[in-house]
């Protein structure tokens, strides 16, 4: 993605409740598999973007949240979220960078990651990560899986190009076992947690730059591979999904 791109891109994502699929409800049922083991937890939030998901943990939990992201829009609006919440005395946001985070080893009780661990790698992300959470520390991340083996021949040439790491559940599952962790809980996000969630603002959103870029052959490119994501999505989900792992850090890992 070139300079160009990425303006459009950060045009487009500037004003979206969130930056992939998610919702309260799935938040809420992956900190509830581990909220018995929790009392105040250090939660770090990865990629935090917006900050949607920050704020539902500062709901649900009564831990204290550092969220990061690289962009400083999302960051500086995320600020402004803590604030209007009342929670400035249990939530930072900061500039960070997931490749190199920063922090102390050992300093975290949870690692939050919703649709952002791809960046990383799955794999890669779960043993850097897992540097900074204490010993039986908590990691809860969603990454995009095959949920079938009979996949239409379009739907594998759009991930091949899009996310050509993209593994079945099971194979993701067996990487979460080999990097030293224990698997708590994992499950399938709905439908709507894209649709209603991430999609339905994302059109919303298009349809309004689509005037604003109709002269712009490179930008309307850029607009019309997000309309290629939510096609394929609404021919093949059926073939693919987010999947919450909800897992915890073992006796066996090797960081």
């Amino acid at each position: 993605m070139d300079k160009r791109e990425e303006k459009v891109f950060f045009d487009i994502h500037k004003d979206l409740p969130r930056e992939g699929p998610g919702n309260f409800e799935s938040t809420e049922r992956a900190y509830n598999s581990i909220k018995k083991y929790l009392n105040k937890p250090m939660i770090l939030d990865i990629g935090c973007g917006p900050g949607m998901q920050t704020i539902d943990l500062l709901k649900i939990s009564d831990g204290n949240v550092t969220a990061i992201d690289k962009h400083q829009p999302y960051i500086r609006l995320l600020k402004q979220k803590i604030v209007n919440g009342g929670y400035k005395d249990r939530a930072k946001a900061q500039l960070g960078n997931m490749f190199n985070l920063g922090f102390d080893k050992e300093t975290f009780d949870l690692i939050w990651c919703e649709s952002a661990i791809y960046t990383i790698g799955f794999e890669k992300g779960l043993i850097e990560f897992g540097k900074y959470l204490k010993r039986y520390g908590f990691m809860a991340v969603t990454e995009v899986c095959w949920l079938t083996n009979m996949k239409s021949k379009e739907v594998q040439e759009f991930w091949n190009t899009e996310y050509p790491q993209i593994k079945s559940v099971e194979e993701n599952l067996n990487l979460v076992q080999k990097s030293g962790y224990e698997i708590i809980d994992h499950f399938v996000l709905s439908s709507n947690a894209w649709m209603n969630d991430y999609y339905f603002p994302l059109k919303q959103r298009l349809d309004l730059l689509k005037l604003k870029y109709k002269s712009d052959p490179q930008a309307m490119n850029v607009i019309t591979l997000h309309e290629r994501e939510m096609e394929i999505f609404e021919k093949y989900n059926s073939d693919y999904g987010y999947v919450f792992f909800i897992i915890r850090k073992s006796l066996l890992n090797n960081f």
